[in-house]
């Protein structure tokens, strides 16, 4: 019997019959997710590759006492910029690193915590250097940006570049200010002022891809003037960097949170002998998805009608 047409949709039945190929959005627009403190991120279903922001938390600078001069500005936290960077299906742990502390009197601060994306190759940072503290010949911390000092500014020269050094400071009345992600400053030769923090880096990543708006991470922290000596507080890199104490004895500035920056360092007078450095602030970790369209294709599921009628033209298999 010959094979005829049948027109009844509702036969009973199918087959898997030839491939058929359609679109699928996998991801119609494009997705920032910012880690403000410590999570989990999992990829939307197709993204194999995200663009990645990790900054770790600036240093902590040291205090100061009376007769020690003031104390010097502390390194921004480490920045890395990635970007296709891959990613699984399966979720991925975020540590997003805290500030160093500022210390009190003498002590030097304490170093900021990296920040991570722990992917099967991580991304991570590397903290902020610390600013050191009491007389001439105290050495910062070496960190993503190093920290300042009395004597020598400590490196930030870690491979991959996250940051730079503290500055170098010869003249132990005033303090220099610590490394940023963008750059090192110099104290301003044997002036009795503190220096300025170093600058931080930009990145869009946080922004959308269409208006981008740059925003500056991992400044370093001011260094603070001699006791004695003349002028305001030295600035803070830009990126969050805060500020050095002022000449009349006063705490350092801390670093902006969720920006990396360093802390300022701070001085001491005799109506104020143990004054405190800035703490570091927080670290932060961007993830940017952009928008993805695939095609996939399925077997088709065919009703006994439509199988029969496919043969019947010659378009089956």
């Amino acid at each position: 019997m010959p094979i005829q047409k049948l027109n009844n949709p509702e036969t009973n039945g199918g087959y898997l019959g030839p491939t058929v190929t359609t679109q699928g959005a996998v991801n119609t627009s494009e997705s920032i997710t910012t880690f403000n403190a410590p999570g989990t991120f999992t990829a939307i279903n197709g993204i194999t590759q995200v663009d990645l922001l990790v900054v770790a938390g600036g240093g902590g600078s040291a205090g100061a006492v009376h007769n020690s001069g003031g104390c010097s500005g502390s390194g921004g936290g480490g920045m890395r910029v990635i970007t296709s960077h891959p990613v699984p299906a399966s979720p991925i742990a975020v540590t997003v690193g805290a500030g160093g502390s500022g210390a009190t009197g003498n002590a030097n601060g304490s170093p900021g915590n990296p920040s991570s994306f722990a992917s099967a190759t991580p991304i991570a940072a590397s903290g902020g250097g610390y600013g050191g503290g009491g007389p001439s010949g105290a050495t910062g911390g070496p960190g993503g940006s190093g920290g300042s000092s009395g004597g020598t500014g400590n490196t930030g020269g870690y491979s991959p570049v996250e940051g730079y050094a503290g500055a170098t400071d010869g003249q132990w009345h005033g303090q220099g200010g610590g490394g940023g992600a963008g750059g090192q400053t110099q104290h301003p030769g044997a002036s009795q002022s503190g220096g300025p923090g170093g600058p931080g880096a930009s990145s869009t990543i946080a922004s959308p891809t269409a208006a981008p708006s740059p925003t500056i991470y991992a400044g370093g922290g001011g260094g603070a003037p001699y006791v004695n000596g003349p002028g305001p507080a030295s600035a803070g890199g830009p990126g969050g960097g805060g500020p050095g104490g002022s000449s009349n004895g006063s705490n350092g500035t801390p670093g902006t949170v969720n920006l990396g920056g360093g802390g300022g360092g701070a001085n001491g007078t005799q109506a104020n002998p143990t004054t405190t450095g800035g703490s570091g602030g927080s670290g932060v970790v961007v993830v940017k998805q952009k928008a993805v369209s695939r095609t996939f294709s399925a077997n088709g599921v065919w009703r006994l009608y439509q199988v029969n009628n496919a043969r019947l033209n010659g378009n089956w298999g």
